[in-house]
């Protein structure tokens, strides 16, 4: 594919964004697929695993305590 058919392909692509922007221009009101579905996932607690030699791992706890998120570091 030469350059020309790359910026051919992204002008395309370009236009075809401005043409959804102009259709959809009110962002909180696209209409959603009916096939598609979601998830809202609300967690509690995210743990972050980092490897350490000698299984000297560090392990970085965030909890959620009403909204504001705390650090705390576990150890093995």
């Amino acid at each position: 594919m030469g350059i020309f058919s790359i910026s051919k392909t992204r002008n395309f692509f370009l236009s075809k964004i401005k043409e959804f922007e102009k259709k959809y221009s009110n962002q909180n009101n696209v209409p959603r697929p009916p096939h598609w579905s979601g998830w809202r996932v609300l967690p509690q607690a995210i743990e972050f695993w980092l490897d350490g030699e000698g299984r000297i791992h560090e392990r970085l706890n965030y909890i959620n305590n009403s909204g504001k998120w705390e650090k705390e570091i576990l150890y093995p």
